[in-house]
């Protein structure tokens, strides 16, 4: 690879809060209804204090592989699954 790489501003893929942290606590909050925004308060600060560290790696790791995906065609659009 020569010089610089364009990269995908604000890329979703390359993003863990976005590829993982959010949709994890999405569902973890509404898995029932939400009663009042307490309670929705409530929900969120433990669903986010219940992502273990193993969790946190293995998000991370995961990070790296799409990094690996986007580099590898140089700038070329890509499809991460």
């Amino acid at each position: 690879m020569k010089g610089p790489v364009a990269w995908p501003a604000r890329s979703p893929d390359l993003t863990p809060t976005d590829f993982f942290l959010w949709g994890y606590t999405k569902d973890q909050v509404h898995r029932t209804g939400v009663t009042c925004f307490q309670d929705f308060k409530n929900r969120v600060v433990h669903s986010v204090e219940g992502i273990t560290p193993q969790t946190c790696g293995n998000t991370f790791r995961a990070s790296e592989y799409r990094m690996d995906i986007v580099r590898v065609p140089e700038g070329a659009q890509v499809e991460v699954q």
